[in-house]
């Protein structure tokens, strides 16, 4: 009895701390339109806001899964994995990103990439830590 508590007690402790990422199927899970309404916001300024991220980790490296970004792309919340995602080097319009439908691709713990699927533009993503600051977009 106490060895099948044991081992109940570190498959919780494994899976609550991520070690085994749970599988999410092909696309980055959406999160709940409730869940977004209730976003933390740390603070709100005159030109934009910081907010906390909320979604779920799970992500597996080198996993492609389908994602559509949001209105105003790369200057938008990219919460995936538990985390923001800030862009890096990129040199291109940023308008290609905005709204685009593509893929989400953790390539280590701290980096990924999202491509689109039309014209294939690519940009590389490196994981933020804690609330991040946004612009308001029109």
């Amino acid at each position: 009895m106490r060895k099948l508590a044991y081992t109940l007690a570190l498959a919780c402790l494994i899976q609550a701390c991520g070690l085994f990422p749970n599988h999410w199927g092909d696309r980055v899970p959406t999160i709940a339109p409730e869940v977004e309404a209730n976003r933390p916001v740390v603070t709100i300024g005159p030109d934009g806001l910081t907010l906390t991220p909320i979604s779920a980790r799970g992500a597996l490296f080198g996993q492609p899964y389908a994602y559509d970004m949001s209105h105003c792309g790369i200057a938008s919340p990219i919460d995936i994995d538990g985390s923001f995602w800030d862009p890096i080097d990129y040199v291109g319009d940023p308008v290609v990103f905005d709204g685009a439908p593509g893929t989400f691709t953790l390539l280590d713990r701290d980096h990924a990439t999202f491509t689109t699927r039309v014209g294939a533009h690519t940009v590389n993503l490196s994981r933020h830590d804690g609330p991040k600051a946004f612009p308001f977009c029109a």
